[in-house]
C-alpha cells in the first residue's frame, strides 16, 4: 500500500526497523508532549517505553501488527493496532486498540495520518476485529476532532501515566471498520501541523493522540 504522489510507501514493520522507530517514538513524543508535561516525568516515560528492544518485542507478538510509512527508506510514521484486552467502558467483544499512531512533524498536512488510520482499520478486519478503540488525552483537542472527524465516538474516560503525573484519557470507539470516511478525510490534517499524530502506549492499554495514527 503508497501513494508515489506524496513520497511514502506504507509496509508491515520488522524487526530490522525497531531502531528507526525508537528514534521515531522518542522524538515525536516529547515534541507533542513536552509543553504540557514535566521534563522528568517525559523522561521517565521515554525510557520506560521507546527502548528498541521493547520495540522488537512488539514487532514479534503475534496479538500486534504494525504499519510504518516509508519516504524513500527513512521511516516518517507508523501505526500499530493490538488485540490485548480493553478497558470496561469499550463493550464490543470483537474490539481492537489501535494503540499508537505516529507522523513525523515535516508530514502533517499531506495525508498520511488517514493513510495510517486506514492502514489500522485494515489490518483490525484482518485480525478478526469488529472495532476499533483507542484512548486520547483528554487536553488534546485536535486528536479529539482528527478521531471524531474519522467516525470514532467518545464511550468512557481512563487514566494513563507519563512518569508520576496521572492524566485523564478519552476512550473513543469506532465501530464500523471500512475505510469509508477515511479515504474522503485524506489532507483533513491540513492547517494543523503545530504537532506530529502520535501514540502512546502503556501496559494494558495505549494512547492514540493526534497533533496538527
Amino acid at each position: 500500500m503508497g501513494d508515489g504522489d506524496i513520497g511514502f510507501v506504507l509496509r508491515r514493520a520488522t524487526v530490522e526497523d525497531a531502531d528507526a522507530l525508537a528514534v521515531l517514538a522518542t522524538r515525536t513524543f516529547v515534541e507533542t508532549y513536552a509543553a504540557g508535561n514535566d521534563p522528568a516525568d517525559l523522561a521517565a516515560y521515554v525510557a520506560a517505553n521507546f527502548h528498541a528492544d521493547d520495540l522488537v518485542g512488539h514487532l514479534q507478538d503475534p496479538t500486534r501488527r504494525c504499519m510504518v510509512a516509508d519516504s524513500g527508506g527513512a521511516l516518517v510514521g507508523y501505526v500499530s493496532v493490538h488485540s490485548g484486552s480493553r478497558p470496561d467502558p469499550v463493550t464490543h467483544p470483537s474490539a481492537i486498540e489501535l494503540s499508537r499512531l505516529y507522523v513525523e512533524s515535516a508530514w502533517q498536512g499531506r495525508g498520511l495520518g488517514s493513510a495510517l488510520l486506514g492502514a489500522a482499520l485494515g489490518e483490525a478486519l484482518a485480525m478478526g476485529g469488529k472495532a476499533l478503540w483507542l484512548g486520547v488525552w483528554e487536553r488534546n483537542e485536535r486528536a479529539i476532532a482528527f478521531y471524531s472527524r474519522h467516525g470514532f465516538e467518545q464511550v468512557g474516560v481512563h487514566t494513563f501515566t507519563v512518569g508520576e503525573d496521572v492524566q485523564l484519557d478519552h476512550l473513543m470507539v469506532r465501530t464500523r471498520l471500512g475505510r469509508g470516511g477515511v479515504q474522503e478525510a485524506v489532507g483533513a490534517e491540513d492547517g494543523e501541523r503545530a504537532r506530529p499524530l502520535v501514540g502512546r502506549q502503556r501496559a494494558g492499554g495505549g494512547r492514540a493522540g493526534v497533533g496538527g495514527p
